[in-house]
């Protein structure tokens, strides 16, 4: 994209020191700017992928995020999420006062959405949540919450990026749907029922009827009160 953006005013920068007839006006490289932009636009789309690709292969180790009361779950778990904020800080440096701010922070948000979209995956698969597992897995998204907004980094200046850094639900889609599944995992009936409110609450924003009732059964042990919980989720 460098190259393209220099090409279109290549000819005239540089055509005092072109031989005639081209000083007179007649060299010019437009014809060259598609083509590199092309080629520009696959490469950083390869590359994309690739760190996607990476990100999944990370939390693929995390072992489903299931049973986290067992210490080597917990640990595997935290490991993987860990290492793909790092990848993604990592990233955020290199392609810092590289890519234009507006690409380089839809970018940094695809991927950390497809990050947080697998974790929320796997976090719904699971039937049953302990206490501790519940506590565990909140523990995670929080880490993913508090360091997710720090990817972003498009300027040098570090008091510049705060703007962008505090854009994140622009950027990455599921942001709210994740900060309302870190909030159920710790929340008792009564306050899932509340946020719910009706179909009207931000749970309602996020999650569908029979996925809230899902997280319900998962979270909570087959009681009356659950049961009549259950019944307000409609």
């Amino acid at each position: 994209m460098f190259i393209a953006h220099h090409l279109l005013t290549l000819g005239h920068q540089f055509r005092h020191h072109l031989p005639k007839p081209l000083s007179d006006g007649t060299a010019t490289f437009v014809d060259l700017v598609p083509g590199f932009r092309r080629l520009g636009t696959e490469c950083f789309l390869a590359q994309m992928r690739a760190q996607k690709a990476e990100m999944l292969e990370r939390l693929s180790t995390a072992r489903n995020f299931a049973n986290l009361d067992v210490e080597e779950n917990y640990s595997a778990a935290s490991k993987a999420v860990r290492q793909v904020i790092h990848q993604l800080k990592r990233l955020g440096t290199v392609w810092q006062d590289v890519l234009p701010v507006n690409i380089y922070c839809k970018a940094m948000g695809t991927l950390l959405n497809t990050a947080i979209s697998e974790i929320i995956t796997k976090i719904m698969m699971l039937e049953d949540i302990s206490t501790e597992d519940g506590d565990h897995l909140h523990t995670l998204c929080q880490t993913v919450i508090d360091e997710g907004p720090l990817v972003f980094i498009p300027l040098p200046e570090e008091n510049k990026n705060r703007k962008y850094q505090e854009e994140v639900p622009v950027y990455v889609r599921k942001w709210m749907t994740f900060k309302e599944l870190s909030v159920v995992l710790q929340a008792n009936l009564q306050d899932i029922v509340d946020r719910w409110a009706d179909g009207k609450g931000p749970l309602a924003l996020e999650f569908s009827t029979n996925e809230v009732k899902s997280l319900i059964r998962a979270l909570f042990q087959n009681t009356e009160r659950r049961a009549i919980a259950l019944t307000k989720i409609k």
